[in-house]
């Protein structure tokens, strides 16, 4: 780019009030609103869900009783009756691939009673006069997402995307400013008809494209947009097994101007326990910078990793995730490898009786070690950076409409000063999700 960042930066520590506001905020929230929580027992139980969905559907509103029983899956993910009562809101929304699914996952269950094993393959039937193979219905889902808030450090701001910021000035590195920004997602799944598929065995394509920007007021040269196309499938070839791929191409933009493209490879092989599930992962990127100056940094990244999710009692999710990173890039001196690991806690609460919350911790510690020696230093660079996240979601205030606040702080060691850093960031967003 044109107008190049120096850095001769020292750690930063933030005295801003504007993010002890917001911390004050939040915290005296919590203080109020946790001792009225009453933990996992008021979470809806089945029959309920059902009946309301039921009712729901038989006064014709069958997006309504979809929804209803889509969250109620989520809660209660082994519970065969909501299976096949969503199975039939989908059948009368006219969705027979979604709806053939969830039956026929239902079906190769050993311990169901022969006449509810019969009323499934009638069912099965039904569907396939109403679509005969080879005509499957497309489901597509769409999101926006509007966020605003404060960044102590407006100037890293480029690194959530990814980017290479480069070395700033001391003057304009520490500057803190408010922001806001709109996310649009678009996704379009399509369901594929196998001929004689094997118990839980089903193939469906998925493709996509998301625009993104985000605006500092005061702030120059932070402003960031990108443009993402995407398209893959997953393949299930058992109940317990999945594998899917991904290819994808990211525009980014900064400061108005082009600066990169990003052209991503990626798989991924699930197994599915009980209440857990295990993931590798191997993601290849690609990057293709637009600026002369800038073209020691392309190059690819090679990352494999493995996730593990399980559920405890009372909805309470746990990731782990370890990952490793080999980047090689034109110039020895942005080359490097790098070891990530990670921790999220998800915890669900109920307020007001039928509010349904969540609550995210998250942790996370990557290590760099760059292969080159930079300019005026006589060892090799090594950084540690750490990320720390606190994420409050209220699911469906109205009308489907969710809301997220959440509070992200960062902090990067290295053995060469002019690239440590600290920030804070605060994020209040609202999702809307719709599609057919």
């Amino acid at each position: 780019m044109n107008n190049k960042r120096r850095l001769k930066l020292v750690t930063y520590l933030s005295s801003n009030n504007g993010t002890a506001t917001w911390l004050t905020v939040l915290i005296l929230s919590l203080c109020f609103i946790l001792p009225g929580v009453t933990w996992g027992e008021t979470v809806p139980q089945p029959s309920a869900l059902i009946k309301a969905a039921v009712d729901e559907r038989q006064q014709g509103n069958v997006e309504k009783s979809i929804q209803i029983l889509h969250s109620g899956l989520q809660l209660h993910p082994g519970n065969l009756r909501i299976k096949l009562e969503l199975a039939s809101s989908y059948f009368a929304n006219e969705e027979y691939d979604y709806a053939r699914k969830l039956a026929q996952e239902v079906a190769v269950h050993e311990d169901i009673p022969d006449v509810v094993r019969n009323n499934i393959k009638q069912f099965l039937t039904l569907i396939a006069q109403r679509q005969p193979e080879g005509k499957s219905k497309s489901l597509s889902r769409q999101n926006i997402n509007v966020f605003s808030g404060y960044d102590s450090n407006a100037n890293i701001a480029p690194a959530d995307q990814s980017i290479d910021i480069g070395e700033l000035t001391k003057d304009s590195v520490q500057k803190n400013d408010s922001f806001y920004g709109l996310q649009y997602d678009f996704a379009r799944f399509t369901p594929v008809t196998l001929k004689q598929p094997q118990q839980g065995e089903s193939l469906f394509y998925h493709a996509g494209v998301s625009l993104y920007f985000k605006d500092y007021l005061d702030v120059d040269g932070s402003d960031i947009y990108f443009i993402n196309a995407r398209s893959g499938a997953k393949y299930n070839f058992s109940k317990q097994w999945s594998l899917q791929g991904r290819v994808a191409m990211t525009h980014i933009g900064l400061d108005k101007q082009k600066l990169v493209n990003y052209y991503d490879l990626s798989s991924m092989l699930d197994y599915r326990f009980d209440r857990s599930n295990l993931s590798l992962n191997l993601e290849a990127n690609f990057k293709d910078y637009y600026d002369s100056d800038d073209r020691d940094k392309n190059g690819y990244h090679l990352s494999p990793s493995v996730s593990y999710k399980f559920m405890l009692p009372k909805q309470v999710i746990i990731r782990l995730k370890a990952g490793h990173t080999a980047a090689n890039l034109k110039s020895t001196v942005h080359s490097y490898t790098a070891s990530e690991y990670g921790l999220n806690i998800s915890v669900p609460f109920t307020l007001f009786e039928e509010q349904r919350f969540i609550v995210e911790l998250g942790t996370g510690k990557t290590s760099s070690y760059y292969r080159g020696i930079e300019t005026h230093y006589r060892d090799k660079r090594q950084d540690t950076a750490y990320k720390h996240s606190l994420k409050l979601n209220a699911l469906n205030i109205y009308q489907q409409l969710n809301m997220e606040l959440s509070y992200n702080w960062y902090k990067r060691h290295s053995n060469h000063d002019i690239h440590e850093y600290q920030r804070e960031l605060v994020t209040l967003s609202f999702k809307y999700p719709f599609g057919s």
